[in-house]
């Protein structure tokens, strides 16, 4: 997952490339889109299908579309279809479930972690700060971006010839 977000992230970001990229991880997608909106969009195919009759044979028509947002998981399906022991595929649905119960309790946890120290320190320079990201804003051109990184190298610097 680590690499996934690190990949799209600089392709997207550094490089500023159009790409398509696939990940199983809708985390990491949903991450970086929150963190980037105007550079990473989350796309599915969608698909609807007809089925149909010829010589005996069942035919299978499908169409596919691109819509905004994640799509959903079938992974249980593509077992099925497969042929997979139903057995083993209940047994997957549960797991699945499980897992997923994991991942949002972890996404969750995470969310609430307190950044004391980080808080303490921005409000003991909270003037400094402020006038370094006035300066930061007043020389970067509007086509720029930067990265989390970048902006804090940038902040750094200011500061450091503030004293």
């Amino acid at each position: 997952m680590a690499i996934a977000s690190a990949v799209l992230e600089h392709l997207s970001i550094m490089t500023g490339c159009k790409v398509l990229f696939i990940t199983h991880y809708p985390h990491v997608a949903l991450s970086l889109s929150n963190r980037f909106p105007r550079d990473i969009a989350i796309s599915h195919m969608a698909f609807e299908y007809s089925e149909s009759m010829l010589d005996g044979r069942r035919m299978v028509h499908f169409l596919y579309q691109l819509r905004d947002g994640l799509a959903g998981s079938f992974g249980i399906e593509c077992g099925r279809l497969a042929g997979l022991p139903e057995e083993l595929l209940e047994t997957a649905a549960v797991r699945s479930a499980s897992l997923q119960g994991q991942v949002d309790e972890r996404v969750k946890a995470n969310r609430c972690v307190p950044f004391r120290p980080l808080t303490k320190a921005v409000l003991t320079h909270r003037s400094r700060l402020r006038k370094a990201a006035g300066e930061m804003i007043r020389l970067q051109q509007p086509e720029e971006r930067n990265t989390a990184i970048e902006t804090l190298r940038s902040l750094r610097q200011i500061l450091s010839s503030e004293t």
